[in-house]
């Protein structure tokens, strides 16, 4: 998977592009089409996808047998994109910036264990870290209450 940029009618425009072998020759396939090149430089999205297609379309070895695993795995890591970025369009819009680095560390330190305390069954979580909670208020999510009756759960 790929950038490409394609002119069209006098405009460019950055597109997703698929490599995929069929039979002895090599097709292409344009997964999604981004938008017009010059608006996403000029709002600066072109170098956050950038940035962000580093890591996710750096080379690692995937090995798929099956056509449907090869295309289960490029639309899982498009969304991914996709995702991403609105993640970063939204915490934008708070008028807030946050590292992806930082955000994932925040969210994977969330936790919950359970505890029993007298015959009682206890659900606790821990306090989301800065980059965490902003993420969350980013999307729209709120957690669950910092102790909760296991039972009820």
């Amino acid at each position: 998977m790929y950038f490409r940029r394609k002119t069209s009618a006098g405009r460019a425009y950055l597109q997703i592009v698929e490599r995929r072998r069929e039979g002895d020759q090599v097709r292409q396939q344009v997964i999604a089409t981004l938008g017009r090149f010059d608006e996403l430089q000029a709002s600066g999205q072109l170098e956050r996808l950038v940035r962000s297609a580093k890591h996710l379309f750096s080379p690692r070895p995937i090995f798929h047998k099956l056509d449907e695993t090869i295309r289960g795995h490029v639309f899982c890591s498009f969304l991914a994109l996709v995702l991403k970025t609105e993640l970063e369009e939204r915490i934008a819009a708070l008028g807030r910036v946050a590292s992806w680095p930082e955000i994932i560390a925040d969210l994977d330190s969330l936790t919950e264990t359970e505890i029993d305390y007298d015959g009682k069954r206890f659900i606790v979580r821990s306090a989301p870290r800065p980059a965490a909670s902003l993420a969350l208020r980013a999307a729209t999510i709120a957690l669950p209450p910092t102790v909760r009756d296991a039972a009820a759960s």
